[in-house]
């Protein structure tokens, strides 16, 4: 049985919000900041005006982003990954230390520091930030494995 209500608007301001048994809402959207935190008071009123007059939102916060990059060329992961595993972390080129999370069929994921950014590398040349609290934390993330990912494309 479902415990979750799951609502999604197509027309922009695009949104999907996951609705809880417990109240406790997530809401997704692609935009970032003012944009994004707009959309979730939009969906709130809907709520409210359609289901719930007493419902009370509050704890509005951006909790996580995430972006998709495509480099437009074929990466070499497994000769990515043993560069990082043979200098230790320390690749030229790229600002902050990175560190190997997993490495297995044609993917490499690892945390770039400074930050707690993740970044999964695909061999097709795709690359996704993740566990960033903003898209321009997830920007830079990308952008300082970039010279590495290009040395192996």
């Amino acid at each position: 049985r479902s415990r979750h209500v799951v609502i999604r608007r197509t027309r922009t301001p695009a949104w999907t919000a996951c609705v809880g048994v417990t109240g406790k809402v997530w809401f997704s959207t692609p935009y970032d900041g003012e944009e994004a935190r707009v959309s979730a008071k939009k969906f709130a009123r809907l709520v409210k005006t359609r289901c719930y007059t007493q419902a009370r939102f509050k704890d509005y916060r951006m909790s996580t982003a995430i972006s998709i990059y495509n480099t437009g060329f074929k990466v070499d992961v497994e000769t990515l990954a043993d560069e990082i595993r043979v200098k230790a972390g320390e690749l030229s080129g790229v600002h902050g230390r990175v560190e190997i999370l997993s490495a297995e069929r044609g993917t490499l994921l690892c945390r770039v520091e400074p930050g707690c950014a993740s970044v999964q590398v695909f061999h097709t040349g795709t690359v996704k930030a993740y566990r960033c609290r903003s898209r321009a934390e997830a920007q830079a993330a990308v952008e300082r494995m970039l010279p590495a990912i290009a040395r192996h494309g």
